[in-house]
């Protein structure tokens, strides 16, 4: 198995300081023989997680921790804000590969290395369209954003979720179809 992460950020960082440090990052020998190993893997179970997660109505504590878990308090506390991410556009990430309402992502975003870095949402909807590979998403309620605009942009092609989410998400495609 093969994983790639990256340094903490230092605090107060700048917005381009760290596209700059993920820049060099991936040019790294090891970090490339990584990267080109990922276009072989055949199943990926990315998760996803919102730019800003904090204005979602969470109906339980669980609900709440779990978001406060996500990328965007390594983001914050390292000089990224998302409330400007959003307004770019920026509605959720999936494996730290970040995306907007339609499923697109923006090299602008990359604040990450990951599968298919630096087109990571480019990475998953190619994978999700071949027949012989599987993404598999794992999500609940507190996702909905993230789910529909992965949807939007094909960027996963197997989905697992409780029947309350799933009701939703097929009411909504029969009124968008």
């Amino acid at each position: 198995m093969n994983c790639l992460t990256v340094s903490p950020y230092e605090p107060n960082s700048t917005r381009q300081n760290i596209l700059d440090e993920v820049q060099d990052q991936a040019e790294h020998p090891t970090v490339k023989r990584l990267l080109r190993a990922l276009a072989d893997i055949e199943v990926v179970i990315p998760g996803i997680g919102l730019v800003d997660p904090r204005d979602q109505d969470s109906e339980t504590q669980e609900d709440r921790w779990l978001s406060d878990m996500g990328s965007w308090a390594i983001l914050t506390p390292a000089g990224i804000n998302v409330e400007a991410l959003a307004k770019e556009g920026a509605v959720a990430e999936m494996g730290l590969a970040y995306y907007d309402e339609n499923g697109q992502g923006n090299r602008n975003w990359n604040f990450f290395i990951g599968a298919g870095y630096p087109d990571g949402a480019e990475f998953y909807r190619k994978m999700a369209a071949d027949p012989d590979k599987r993404v598999i998403v794992v999500a609940g309620p507190h996702k909905l954003p993230g789910i529909r605009a992965a949807l939007r942009g094909r960027l996963f092609n197997v989905l697992i979720t409780e029947t309350n989410s799933a009701r939703d998400l097929l009411v909504e495609g029969k009124g968008a179809a």
